[in-house]
């Protein structure tokens, strides 16, 4: 089969095959591929066979319907230069119609009605899309050029009918001939494809290559061969399969159709040809050989013969339904099985018993039991241990299919007492350390260690297989909410019995989750004071809140304003100034020093009343036969004055002075003896804003 990747591959020396001596000779002509056509020549001693295949599918169907054109030029080796030059195809080398595929082949030939089906059937296109329709021609075009290429290698006579083969008979020995094969050009322009050239000598015929080393491996009633592919695909392009029945004598081909083993990956895994092959019967000698197909459809040397007889290896059917009681008080084990069906070649049983149910076991007689036994005792079961056992049916080859395994409990008097001093320690990493008294019966088999979230929930296994040191580590998370983890210890013996839990213990995570941040929800202006309210954090274990303020506007961070207890939900700042934008954080604080993330600030401006700080302790002195005294405590600040009001005799209240703002005492001399007068004084800031009248104060002059 004359495919462009193994032409490429036949351009080198075949290698030899392994343990097979191969004539030594001239090599055989390699081909030449140039652009479109590859060509391999043979020289047979009277004639020389060219076969040939175009690079790809479209050039075969379009040199199909153009054909080929051959010439042959003798070369003087000595002198180098080529004579006699001579074409071999008057007409282009076109493929037999179908007509001529009738007459010249019976109608039993197979091959040939491939053949035409190739080159003339019609591709049944499925309906679709012309995306669709154009892929499913392009994919029946490449399946007719490679069926093409492997009929041609399989027989000489479909080759020269498919257009793929020619054979120069007038040849002479001892010369060098140059081959040149092109696509007949109809006088169009367009080049269809390069010339090929190809030089044959005619010294020495080509020994036929030798089949690659075989490797088989006979089975049950079937053989397996395998060969290296790489070397087979430069050889050959099929194979036949012969076996002999009579010691080599005769041999019959068992395939009709030559045998081949294409890859369905090109990688290591698929390096080998593997050909397996049914055997009438087992134990019977039969001599194989394997011939390869060149793609001159010559017939290679023959493999060595090798000889394969059959082996048995299908065990008989495995015993069913073992159950096994132990003899209370004892360490007998009773076993009893069923066997279903009888083989030809079935003898019997063997008894196993191991620590395990995946063994290994280990036979309990030295002779195989009879094929009618369906029970047996073991008298020596371990007291103090684990007993499992199998039963194996066996046929006259070895073979043996196993029964399920039946675990068979020893019964002895007591269970393990409960593990006692549990103890434990986890750190900040999560890490968890068990350790426990060591229990002292002596069929004790080891410890299971157990774990849950809380007391009252259930226990599950943390161990996946016994312990036999009283000591366990283990790590657990720590970004949970939940607090604890809890342990418990339960001792089993050999008998799988288990003891009673041990008391529980409780290991308290390192805290090292934050508490959840408090929301604002609410808030209460005024001019110089704001009351907050909040809900809480929702963590259970907060120890105090923190509430930060910073002015908004400025480029601060929170300062600090208070610390509160873990219930309070309200707070009255009462130090801000009026017409002030300020920002409010929370922070909640756990009793393992995490803080949560601050709230969302709460932003709120005080407004403007006009009402400001007034004068305070305010006193009036009426001595006899001297001015009324006044005196009082002024506010703070600088820029305001205050008014002085008074009232006589309960009449109406007129302002009586303005004085300056630090000004804190007033005589007034204007108040005769007899008369009763009444003070108040009130302050004006420079912002307008004022403070309330104060309360009135006099007396009786």
């Amino acid at each position: 089969m004359l495919l462009p990747a193994l032409a490429q591959k036949a351009m080198q020396k075949p290698p030899v095959a392994p343990k097979q001596a191969v004539p030594a000779t001239s090599p055989t002509p390699a081909p030449v591929s140039i652009n479109n056509l590859v060509v391999k020549a043979r020289f047979y001693g009277d004639s020389v066979v060219l076969r040939w295949s175009p690079g790809n599918a479209l050039f075969w169907q379009k040199a199909s319907q153009l054909g080929y054109r051959i010439s042959r030029f003798e070369v003087n080796e000595q002198t180098q230069k080529l004579t006699e030059i001579r074409s071999l195809t008057p007409t282009p080398l076109k493929p037999w119609t179908a007509d001529e595929w009738k007459q010249r082949c019976a109608r039993t030939d197979s091959l040939a009605g491939v053949a035409v089906q190739i080159l003339y059937g019609k591709a049944a296109l499925e309906p679709g899309s012309e995306i669709s329709q154009a892929m499913d021609g392009q994919m029946d075009a490449a399946n007719r050029f490679l069926i093409a290429n492997m009929v041609s290698s399989w027989s000489a006579k479909h080759a020269k009918g498919l257009a793929m083969r020619f054979t120069d008979t007038d040849v002479k020995r001892n010369r060098a001939y140059v081959y040149a094969l092109s696509i007949a050009n109809t006088g169009s322009k367009a080049t269809i494809g390069d010339t090929t050239y190809l030089m044959v000598r005619t010294g020495k015929v080509d020994p036929l290559p030798p089949m690659p080393e075989i490797r088989y491996q006979p089975g049950d009633r079937l053989v397996t061969f395998r060969w290296d592919r790489r070397i087979g695909s430069q050889l050959f392009t099929g194979y036949h399969y012969e076996r002999s029945a009579d010691g080599g004598r005769t041999y019959q081909r068992l395939n009709r159709k030559p045998y081949v083993n294409i890859a369905a990956r090109a990688d290591s895994l698929q390096n080998e040809v593997v050909l397996i092959d049914s055997l009438p019967r087992n134990y019977t000698r039969y001599l194989y050989r394997i011939v390869g197909i060149t793609p001159f459809s010559d017939l290679g040397q023959y493999s060595p013969t090798m000889p394969v007889s059959g082996l048995d290896l299908t065990p008989p059917t495995a015993p069913v339904q073992l159950v096994g009681t132990n003899v209370p008080g004892s360490t007998i084990v009773k076993l009893t099985w069923r066997k279903d069906k009888t083989e030809p070649d079935f003898i019997g049983f063997v008894i196993g018993r191991g620590t395990t149910s995946a063994g290994p076991f280990k036979p309990l007689s030295d002779k195989v039991l009879g094929k009618g036994t369906l029970e047996f005792t073991d008298g020596n079961a371990t007291e103090f241990g684990t007993n499992f056992y199998v039963v194996s049916a066996v046929d006259t080859a070895g073979n043996a299919s196993v029964s399920v395994p039946v675990y068979v409990p020893i019964h002895d008097r007591a269970a393990p007492a409960a593990p006692s001093s549990l103890s434990g320690t986890m750190d900040s990493t999560g890490r968890v350390i068990l350790r426990w008294k060591h229990n002292t019966e002596p069929d004790l088999l080891g410890y299971m260690v157990y774990t849950a979230n809380a007391r009252d929930h259930a226990f599950t296994p943390l161990t996946p297989d016994f312990l036999v040191d009283e000591f366990f580590a283990d790590s657990t998370t720590l970004q949970t909410l939940t607090k604890s983890k809890f342990f418990k210890v339960i001792a089993f013996d050999k008998s799988r019995r288990a003891s009673p839990e041990s008391d529980v213990l409780e290991l308290k995570r390192p805290d090292l989750i934050a508490p959840v941040r408090p929301v604002f929800d609410r808030f209460v202006a005024a001019d110089s004071s704001a009351r907050l309210h909040w809900a809480r954090s929702s963590s259970n274990d907060v120890l105090s809140q923190w509430l930060y303020r910073k002015e908004a506007g400025r480029d601060a961070d929170y300062v600090l304003l208070t610390k509160l207890n873990a219930t309070q939900t309200e707070y009255l700042d009462p130090t801000l100034l009026p017409r002030h934008t300020y920002d409010y954080a929370l922070v909640a604080v756990d009793q393992a020093g995490n803080r949560s993330e601050r709230s969302f600030p709460q932003r709120i401006r005080t407004f403007d009343s006009g009402i400001r700080r007034g004068i305070s302790g305010l006193t009036v002195q009426t001595p006899p036969g001297q001015p009324t005294m006044l005196r009082w405590t002024a506010p703070a600040g600088s820029g305001h004055f205050t008014l002085v009001y008074r009232r006589d005799n309960g009449q109406f209240l007129h302002l009586i002075d303005r004085l300056p703002g630090a000004q804190t005492t007033y005589q007034d001399k204007a108040v005769s003896n007899g008369s009763s007068c009444q003070y108040a004084l009130k302050v004006v800031y420079p912002d307008g804003g004022e403070s309330v009248l104060s309360a009135f104060v006099g007396g009786q002059k």
